[in-house]
């Protein structure tokens, strides 16, 4: 349902999307979520049996967030 993309790799080969992430986190994620299911769709055509979402999770985010201020 999920898989880890290490955000030092995104920085290093998507400049521009690295550079998003932290400034419109909530946007960016839904993207990458909607671009995750489409290429796991493609490989996997029948995944969507298994679940309707997948999620991608972003590790080694060099940035610290204080969960308060998502809310």
């Amino acid at each position: 349902m999920s898989f880890t993309v290490e955000f030092p790799n995104l920085a290093i080969k998507e400049h521009v999307l690295a550079y998003f992430l932290p400034e419109a986190p909530f946007q960016m994620l839904e993207i990458f979520d909607e671009v995750a299911k489409d290429i796991v769709l493609s490989m996997y055509p029948s995944y969507d049996r298994v679940t309707n979402e997948i999620h991608v999770r972003i590790s080694d985010l060099p940035l610290i967030e204080e969960l308060r201020t998502f809310r």
